[in-house]
């Protein structure tokens, strides 16, 4: 098909004519208008329709978004669902009706922030669990534990929220990371700590070992080497010094390894100080004699000792003064000890001479008897003369010799008070007859001496004696109150007796008050109900006009005197008060 020549504006020319001048040629322009005007509203009716659009796909966007957020926000993921989806199994979280691709991204944004905060809060609980157990002691956690922890925790979690939305993984893992760091410092820090305190314990577990090790060391007083040389102990001193010294710097504290190498030279000091001062007192024959002893030492002459002594008697004066001071504390513990011993023998003797002269002065001279328990008494006197008086052998010979029982009464007030309180002291007390210290040994040494005191406390007051502690009573012996208290010893005695025939324990306070019943029941008798009558007379009596008792009896016997009528008063008003004593 030929192609026809177009027409366009511009210079003309003559076909095949050269130099032929041709005009120029404007092809007329056509407008149009109409056509122009239908595109023009084509197309802002396109641009409104895409803004329509536009609008209406924003807005459905924005509502199902809302409703997949709702929906989530009112039915929040449960733990099961959780874990399935910590295993990638995400099948039974709920689409909520939903539909549309919007919906369904909304929703699993939601699903993503849910999954995110719970698996926050479980990654958070999971490493303060075990920052807990490594602080309560557990040695199992460790920082290494923490870090795979972290990782685990990031990298699980992680992927079960990125499946859903990156970018809450995104935040999640940055979550874990920051809150897994903070929890590692922790952590390293106290491993730290802890591994400082076991290095120090062990230390100075290692420190005690090597303060008993010295002492031993030391006490070898030198050593041979492999050829055969003596060797000082300082050697074996310096080993154990630089051994001390690098386990304390190792754990690299300057200030704690000053202060165990401090700690080093006080026990080496200690220890030579324990060393030669059991090496000492352990030696009978240097002990025998501590001024030799304590010679020797100054000297530096101990034997396999001497070289340690006289290192430390040229470096530390004190020590050798300490040393000394141990010698003499021992020698005067072991004298105490042999006097300690001397006296429980003296003692022992004490108690069997005290058995065997109350059976002895109690026998006729003439039993065969008799005659072997003094045999006994007197091998006790030969073996341990101090322990019995020659005066009261003397008195086997004189049983029924007669003693001032004013004397004894008042140094076993003494005894029971605590003024006498030894055999020798009771033996200086003149007026005393063989008998009757043999009796107050036996109070002296008896292991119930409280509950006898108490005894004779209250056996002095029911017979009518004033005692005063501290003071000496000075009564007529042979009058009626040193009567009522020999007779009432005597019925105390008989009760004491017959409580130990029957198998059975009767104190001091029981004693006295069967007696107190025994007195009350004498004096409420018709004897001293009329004997009280009699006394109320005389109370009325002119001359008298006052209390009777065995207080006031003293003063009117002073009124009385040269009067033969009042003294014939007073003799009844004494028979009838022994009636209203009881008799006793």
């Amino acid at each position: 098909m030929a192609t026809l020549p177009t027409l366009e504006s511009g210079r003309m020319q003559a076909i095949n004519v050269p130099g032929a001048v041709t005009p120029n040629v404007q092809a007329p322009e056509v407008n149009y208008v109409g056509m122009r005007r239908a595109i023009t509203a084509n197309q802002e009716m396109a641009q409104t329709l895409d803004r329509l659009s536009s609008s209406l796909f924003q807005t459905a966007g924005t509502y199902a978004q809302e409703k997949a957020t709702r929906f989530a926000a009112e039915n929040p993921l449960t733990n099961v669902q959780l874990q399935a989806a910590v295993n990638g199994d995400f099948a039974s979280f709920d689409q909520g009706g939903g539909g549309g691709e919007i919906y369904q991204r909304a929703l699993e944004k939601a699903r993503a922030f849910q999954m995110s905060s719970a698996f926050e809060v479980e990654a958070r609980d999971q490493l303060t669990k075990m920052l807990v157990a490594l602080e309560s002691g557990d040695e199992s956690v460790t920082t290494q534990n923490f870090q795979s922890a972290i990782t685990s925790l990031s990298a699980g979690f992680g992927k079960a929220v990125a499946s859903q939305s990156p970018e809450a993984a995104m935040k999640l893992r940055a979550s874990i990371a920051t809150t897994g760091n903070v929890v590692l410092q922790k952590a390293a820090e106290f491993e730290l700590k802890r591994d400082k305190e076991r290095k120090e314990i062990a230390l100075r577990t290692d420190f005690s070992n090597t303060e008993r090790i010295l002492e031993a060391t030391i006490s070898q007083g030198f050593w041979v080497d492999d050829k055969g040389t003596k060797r000082s102990i300082e050697d074996l001193i310096d080993v154990e010094r630089k051994s001390m010294a690098i386990k304390a710097f190792s754990l690299g504290n300057g200030q704690l390894a000053k202060e165990y190498g401090d700690r080093f030279e006080q026990a080496v000091r200690k220890a030579k100080i324990n060393a030669i001062t059991g090496f000492i007192v352990n030696d009978n024959a240097m002990m025998a004699d501590p001024d030799i002893a304590l010679q020797r030492l100054r000297s530096g002459d101990l034997g396999k000792m001497s070289d340690v002594a006289q290192i430390l008697g040229a470096t530390d004066f004190d020590a050798i003064k300490t040393i000394s001071a141990n010698i003499m504390t021992e020698a005067n513990n072991r004298y105490t000890l042999k006097q300690r011993k001397v006296e429980a023998e003296k003692n022992q003797d004490i108690q069997t001479f005290v058995g065997l002269y109350t059976q002895a002065i109690g026998m006729a001279a003439t039993d065969p008897s008799r005659e072997a328990l003094v045999l006994q008494i007197n091998g006790i006197a030969k073996r341990n003369p101090s322990a019995i008086p020659l005066n009261v052998i003397k008195d086997l010979n004189e049983p029924d010799k007669e003693g001032n029982y004013m004397v004894e009464f008042n140094a076993l007030e003494k005894i029971y008070s605590g003024e006498i309180t030894s055999a020798d002291q009771l033996r200086n007390v003149s007026g005393l007859t063989g008998k009757q210290y043999v009796s107050l040994l036996g109070k002296l040494m008896s292991q119930e001496k409280s509950n006898d005191a108490k005894l004779n406390r209250g056996l002095t007051l029911l017979a009518g004696i004033p005692v005063m502690p501290g003071q000496v009573i000075a009564i007529d012996p042979k009058g009626d109150q040193f009567k009522r208290l020999r007779d009432l010893k005597e019925r105390a005695e008989s009760i004491k007796n017959q409580a130990n025939r029957e198998g059975k324990y009767i104190s001091s306070e029981e004693i006295l008050s069967q007696l107190e019943k025994e007195i009350a029941a004498k004096r409420n008798s018709e004897a001293v109900k009329r004997a009280q009558e009699r006394i109320d007379f005389y109370q009325k009596k002119e001359w008298i006009n006052g209390v009777i008792n065995e207080d006031t009896l003293p003063g009117l016997k002073r009124k009385a005197k040269d009067n033969k009528s009042r003294m014939n008063d007073i003799a009844e008003i004494e028979r009838q008060l022994k009636i209203i004593n009881g008799g006793v």
